[in-house]
């Protein structure tokens, strides 16, 4: 993930997205000869970086499993793979069930702290 980041860090072809929260920066990125484009966010938060990267891999919040159904999850299961990743499974409802069946989605999820301040989250 690190590797990849800093080739599209050295990329032209970045777009700006826009974003819901008016604190966070999004971008598009697409490397050439790589069939995937990435997304990037950046945004200044008040907490520490460990704070930060403890909320994000602590999916079973009252306040994270409150928002699924909004984001049409209708089960959601997470297993965790070691100290440092987990694997995120989950099925979601697409439109009405009488038009499009639910599909299954499946993420890794991957931290590394780097120190000074510094990690990285990589999801594929």
């Amino acid at each position: 993930g690190k590797e990849f980041y800093m080739n599209c860090k050295k990329s032209d072809n970045f777009d700006e997205l826009e974003s819901p929260d008016h604190m966070v920066k999004m971008q598009l990125v697409h490397v050439e000869g790589s069939p995937i484009a990435v997304g990037f966010c950046e945004a200044v938060l008040d907490a520490s970086i460990e704070e930060c990267i403890a909320y994000e891999f602590k999916k079973d919040l009252r306040e994270k499993k409150a928002n699924l159904k909004a984001r049409r999850v209708v089960e959601q299961h997470i297993r965790k793979l070691s100290d440092h990743s987990q694997l995120y499974h989950s099925i979601r409802e697409l439109g009405t069930r009488s038009l499009l069946r639910n599909r299954e989605w499946y993420m890794k999820g991957v931290w590394k702290y780097e120190g000074l301040g510094k990690a990285w989250i990589v999801y594929e």
